[in-house]
């Protein structure tokens, strides 16, 4: 089974920098910030990148709604040096 979790899963996504999924239950983002969310539904697990609106409804980037968000952590910061 895939770690979400991983190592390997962060570096892929932030380059190696040191990011934690936030449980829903502990702090919830700004309504509308957009980051990335993580679904658990029945056996599938999902990572999307999302927002929450101000009804506390999760939608994803294509303003799909997304069900059952368990964890959330922020976008990464974009390139700094101009591409890449």
């Amino acid at each position: 089974m895939y770690d979400f979790n991983g190592t390997e899963h962060r570096n892929a996504i932030y380059g190696g920098a040191a990011m934690k999924w936030i449980k829903v239950e502990d702090k919830l983002p700004n309504i509308c910030q957009d980051v990335i969310v993580f679904e658990k539904f029945m056996s599938c697990k999902t990572i999307k990148i999302g927002h929450l609106l101000p009804s506390d409804y999760w939608v994803d980037d294509h303003l799909f709604p997304v069900d059952s968000v368990t964890h959330w952590m922020p976008l990464p910061n974009p390139p700094t040096d101009g591409g890449e």
